[in-house]
């Protein structure tokens, strides 16, 4: 295989198999950051323009011409991108380094059986140190590991997620499997962040760092987001019909109702939500995930109370949609956020 060139049968989406939230998210993000790193690179463009947009195809040939330095740089630059998943809700919501490092792991421990095909390997993937040292090995780990740049981008991901955690720089180092360990100069990206594909990524924490101060409404609100879903040319429809639908909490609106009260016909949603390719059953999927995941945060509810006001039918129809969308219970998630 050509150095920089896509495998042949690799389509689809790159995060399958960790539930339909992960993967939506996940997905929308890489064409995010493939965008970006077009916008950067214009040499990326591939021939026949005429193509669907292939992100993963596009990080091929990013990686192929310019090596593994932009890959982690675009994905350090996006480590909050607004969307709603699990995973994404779950880390965003630590309240310091060390607590984003605990969530973290046990989330990888989780998700052990699918992330490292039932080995072990997912729940070493971060190690603290004594201080607040972290030691990320991403080249452990699906989805990172089924492409030569994907532990560059999970590294850089990484480092953005733990930069947010720190008022103050943080220091990163490449250990290479040689034994040999150097800086990455975050300020210069391209060659200084080059990482080979089983390094292993510290990231030192200055020991008195406090998060960055943030509004803490608007990004909860960003991390609460389902724009992602549609696009930010359908936002608006998603925006007010998820408005609609929160206001039956414990009562399901069916389509019909959330029609008339954004005063129009049940058709004509649903053929405003089909030409934003979304369905009214797949948002409400969206919904019940998120309210739940909120419920669970504030730990006030037991998982039947919780089921209830998500509107799930009950705690087990609420553990089998966690199952289908996020690969992790309920009652995991719950107590990975208590610590």
């Amino acid at each position: 295989m050509e150095t920089g060139t896509r495998p042949a049968g690799s389509g689809g989406s790159v995060n399958g198999g960790l539930g339909e939230a992960y993967a939506t998210y996940w997905d929308g993000w890489l064409r995010h950051c493939a965008r970006q790193a077009l916008a950067l690179y214009p040499d990326l463009e591939p021939h026949d323009s005429g193509r669907e947009f292939d992100p993963l195809a596009l990080f091929y040939r990013l990686y192929g011409r310019h090596g593994t330095g932009p890959v982690f740089s675009i994905a350090r630059r996006n480590a909050r991108l607004p969307g709603f998943d699990i995973a994404h809700f779950l880390l965003q919501e630590a309240s310091s380094a060390a607590d984003l490092a605990r969530r973290w792991h046990a989330m990888m421990h989780q998700q052990a059986k699918i992330r490292a095909r039932g080995g072990e390997a997912a729940g070493s993937f971060i190690e603290t140190g004594d201080t607040l040292e972290f030691a990320l090995s991403p080249f452990l780990v699906q989805p990172a590991n089924r492409a030569p740049f994907g532990p560059a981008m999970m590294g850089g991901l990484a480092v953005g997620a733990f930069e947010q955690m720190a008022d103050r720089p943080v220091e990163v180092f490449e250990q290479r499997n040689n034994g040999l360990t150097r800086a990455l100069n975050l300020s210069a990206p391209g060659q200084s962040t080059e990482i080979a594909f089983d390094s292993r990524i510290v990231i030192r924490v200055p020991i008195d760092a406090r998060p960055r101060p943030v509004n803490l409404a608007s990004a909860r609100m960003a991390r609460l987001s389902l724009t992602h879903l549609t696009g930010a040319q359908h936002a608006s429809l998603v925006s007010r019909l998820a408005s609609v639908m929160r206001g039956g909490e414990g009562r399901h609106i069916d389509l019909d109702e959330a029609a008339f009260r954004l005063g129009m016909s049940a058709r004509n949603l649903s053929r405003r939500l089909s030409s934003a390719g979304l369905g009214y059953a797949r948002l409400s999927r969206f919904m019940r995930l998120r309210t739940a995941c909120l419920h669970l945060a504030t730990g006030e509810l037991g998982l039947d109370d919780i089921a209830f006001h998500a509107d799930y039918a009950d705690r087990h129809h609420m553990a089998r949609d966690f199952r289908r969308m996020a690969e992790i219970s309920p009652s995991a998630l719950r107590d990975i956020m208590r610590g």
